[in-house]
């Protein structure tokens, strides 16, 4: 059958064109996440679990997770690392877990006013100033 329409024979020229503008808009979006070094998410997830999970630290995760791209509270990066840690005044218990010595570029740790109990850990993070 042959379509004697010329509008209607270029529309499947404008699908594949929508369709590859669509294909190529899905894989140009992982080029634009911010992925956060592998050792301070672990680090944020253990802080986490460590803190009994608390509601208050919205958008945090104790699986998957990037918590420079996802804008976890109290989380400030520069680039892919965690340079500051902002958790004061928000009620929260437990313990600040024991990967702490993976924030490679963790500078700032504010955890005050806070119910965290035992002991600050033995390793701190390398390059941490205020504490």
């Amino acid at each position: 059958m042959v379509y004697k329409n010329r509008a209607f024979s270029r529309f499947p020229s404008r699908l594949l064109l929508n369709e590859l503008v669509l294909l190529a808009s899905i894989f140009a979006l992982p080029l634009v996440q911010c992925i956060t070094d592998f050792s301070d998410v672990q680090a944020l997830q253990v802080m986490y679990t460590s803190l009994n999970s608390p509601s208050q630290l919205t958008n945090w995760k104790s699986i998957g997770g990037d918590p420079c791209g996802e804008s976890w509270k109290g989380v400030t990066c520069q680039g892919s690392a965690v340079v500051s840690i902002d958790l004061s005044g928000l009620g929260l218990t437990g313990t600040m877990g024991y990967l702490l010595s993976g924030l490679l570029s963790l500078k700032t740790l504010d955890l005050s006013d806070n119910n965290i109990h035992d002991t600050i850990p033995y390793q701190l993070p390398p390059n941490l100033t205020s504490l």
